[in-house]
């Protein structure tokens, strides 16, 4: 099975609340481990995908980051195409692991695909209620297997080129609050900003007038210039995630997505990798009382036609191409092949102190 939703929010770093006595409770067990599950090969049939499971697991992982498009799930008005989370949960359903859930009604700088017969409305009265209406349905199937429900993507891209819309999507993001909270009180709701990006366009704000209409407000974050070279080192990019902590007022935070690439060309390395997964775990035990969960993208490398075939999606220009290639393919623990990097044992020694 070919998968492209899996690398959505990584793709958006390319292009680009309090809920009080309410809601899920905060976790007090000490930060979870969440992994993209990206299998050996790009193979998603069963055998090779449940290893990849397991091997999530042997690294300390307890949730598998994914994403779906609800256009690609609700093609139009009551046509359900269930087929991709149905495959998904059931192998995390067996491998006994949690899904933390994306459904990027923004994407990045754009709006993420939605149902045919409301293509083009934008968190009006009728998005918001037809949205309502394919999370009850998407929750009534899957809320065994699901721990946190994503709304949006890097929201503060979009929302920074379009402010007109943010009270539009806050309503859209309480309204889904509310919804899960009386159905599966047990799921987290939040949506996820592009830490740099915020920063950078001064939008800070944003991220607290967000968190006011969500459980837990979560983050990416790459170190990297102009969104396509890593820069620094593995202590530079920890300290910007304490100032992530530092600066949020949110009292549940997760760091939705982070890792280092370790193609050179692109500003990487497999030592500089090393050391950020190193660096990742004495963030996590100092702040334990501060970060619910941490996600790492990824687990095995992307194969050289699934990143052309996204890298095409984006722009023809082949120049452009060829740097976003360097870029997006080198993400993973292991190789495209299996073979393990340094940060994989550096991974599992560092879990193991952890635990």
């Amino acid at each position: 099975m070919k998968k492209l939703i899996v690398i959505a929010i990584i793709l958006v770093v390319l292009g680009l609340s309090l809920s009080g006595c309410f809601g899920p409770p905060k976790n007090s067990a000490g930060p979870k481990i969440a992994m993209t599950i990206l299998p050996k090969e790009g193979d998603w049939s069963e055998d090779n995908y449940k290893q990849a499971v397991r091997l999530s697991k042997e690294g300390g992982a307890s949730l598998a980051n994914v994403a779906y498009q609800w256009g690609k799930l609700e093609h139009s008005y009551g046509d359900y195409s269930w087929a991709d989370p149905d495959y998904d949960l059931s192998i995390y359903q067996e491998g006994r692991i949690k899904a933390s859930v994306t459904i990027p009604v923004i994407d990045g700088e754009e709006l993420g695909l939605v149902p045919l017969d409301i293509a083009g409305q934008t968190f009006d009265e009728q998005f918001i209620r037809r949205f309502e209406n394919f999370t009850y349905k998407f929750l009534k199937r899957y809320h065994k297997n699901i721990d946190y429900l994503w709304i949006g993507s890097s929201v503060d891209n979009y929302l920074t080129q379009n402010p007109k819309e943010t009270a539009g999507f806050s309503a859209l993001l309480n309204r889904i609050q509310r919804l899960v909270h009386a159905a599966y009180p047990k799921i987290s709701v939040g949506t996820i900003v592009a830490y740099q990006d915020a920063k950078s366009n001064n939008q800070l704000g944003l991220v607290n007038e967000l968190a006011a209409n969500v459980d837990i407000m979560g983050f990416s974050f790459y170190q990297t210039r102009g969104k396509r070279v890593f820069r620094g080192n593995a202590s530079e990019a920890v300290k910007n995630l304490e100032e992530i902590i530092a600066l949020n007022s949110a009292e549940r935070i997760a760091i939705v997505e982070t890792g280092w690439n370790t193609n050179p060309v692109a500003g990487g390395s497999k030592q500089l990798q090393r050391q950020y997964v190193k660096q990742l775990f004495k963030f996590l035990k100092s702040n334990e009382g501060r970060v619910e969960f941490l996600g790492f993208f990824a687990l095995h490398d992307m194969p050289k036609s699934l990143v052309n075939e996204q890298v095409s999606h984006i722009t023809g220009n082949l120049a452009e191409q060829a740097v976003l290639n360097n870029f997006m393919n080198s993400y993973g623990l292991f190789d495209v092949r299996g073979r393990a990097k340094p940060a994989w044992h550096e991974w599992l020694k560092q879990i193991k102190a952890y635990k």
